[in-house]
């Protein structure tokens, strides 16, 4: 089972992932929606809205509350409900974990989910996906523009929507069930522009702190002026940034934009944030040009480092690879790194 949460305009008799339109206006529709999404034997998706024909926001339909109240009986119970419902649970732990979604450029509903459902699978999580309007239509740079400017005006709807998440989930799930749940918001590429324009336009720098771990990865924002809202975003445990230096995404976007975040840092490694982590993967086996790491990607360590961040650690809220001696942890910068290839002994 994967949760969309979605301020994208209704397609007219759309069903499936054609359900939502893509994006015809940066700003999207005024309404929040709630639908569930479930797929079978690799067919195609099922998308039923919560309500099937919702006149209200999301977080005022007694279905959609009636859900995560449902949600929560069952973690509580330790119930595993068969089809379309059924949670995710750490086989390790036995913990509950969630990720909070947000894509990137140019991802449409049906990518969105692919890239969910494979996180789901792979890391044993709950998925909610947040779809903002993020592919229009035209041609390139000025369809990125469009993007971008969409990115930041959904900044208003997602400080809507975790204030809304946190009262009727996360918050009565962690009271009910304490350590054996845990929230993660995963942002990818510019879908980082969401959260960059959440803390400096919104003022909601006081929402991070629902999460256990914030991951930005490969974010596609300016690395200069990050500390101007870097340092106001605190979940409980960790923030990670993912750096590579060769991500091909990010070095097209660099050709409209100044430096971005996921190529390289910058100063921000020289500032003492006690949360950040920066995980440069740059010189890790195959991930080459790679914009995208957690799911679909042969390397055990970048799969281990992933889950890690994902899931946490019992021990030690710091990563702690010290037994694969792939990577190599800077003490005094807060980051990670792998080795130049020549100086690497092990690969996966």
């Amino acid at each position: 089972m994967i949760l969309i949460l979605s301020h994208r305009e209704l397609k007219p008799n759309g069903k499936g992932v054609e359900t939502f339109q893509r994006c015809l206006k940066a700003e999207g529709s005024t309404q929040i929606l709630l639908a569930m999404a479930s797929i079978e034997n690799d067919q195609e998706w099922g998308v039923d809205l919560l309500p099937a024909d919702p006149v209200e926001e999301w977080e005022e339909s007694s279905e959609c509350l009636n859900l995560f109240s449902q949600l929560i009986k069952s973690m509580v119970g330790r119930e595993t409900e068969s089809g379309a419902q059924k949670l995710q649970r750490n086989p390790e732990t036995g913990a509950y974990t969630w990720i909070l979604f947000i894509p990137g450029y140019s991802s449409n509903l049906n990518d969105s989910l692919k890239k969910a459902k494979e996180m789901e699978d792979t890391y044993n999580s709950n998925v909610i996906l947040y779809s903002w309007p993020a592919d229009p239509e035209g041609t390139e740079p000025a369809r990125y523009f469009k993007a971008r400017d969409a990115a930041r005006l959904s900044a208003r709807r997602l400080k809507s929507l975790l204030t809304h998440l946190e009262q009727v989930f996360t918050k009565p799930a962690r009271e009910a069930l304490a350590e054996d749940f845990r929230i993660s918001m995963l942002l990818h590429s510019l879908g980082n522009k969401v959260l960059e324009s959440l803390i400096l336009n919104e003022e909601a720098a006081a929402q991070s702190t629902m999460f256990n771990a914030i991951i930005m990865h490969q974010p596609d924002v300016d690395t200069a002026g990050v500390m101007q809202w870097i340092n106001k975003v605190s979940p409980q445990e960790e923030l990670y940034i993912t750096v590579n230096q060769h991500d091909g995404v990010l070095i097209i976007s660099d050709i409209v934009n100044r430096i971005r975040l996921g190529l390289f840092p910058g100063d921000l490694i020289a500032h003492s944030l006690p949360k950040l982590s920066v995980i440069d993967f740059t010189h890790a086996h195959n991930v080459a040009s790679a914009h995208w790491l957690f799911t679909d990607f042969e390397n055990n360590i970048v799969r281990l480092i992933c889950k890690r961040m994902i899931h946490g650690n019992a021990s030690d809220q710091r990563i702690n690879l010290g037994l694969e001696s792939q990577l190599i942890y800077f003490a005094d910068k807060f980051s990670y790194s792998f080795p130049e290839p020549e100086l690497m002994r092990l690969r996966t």
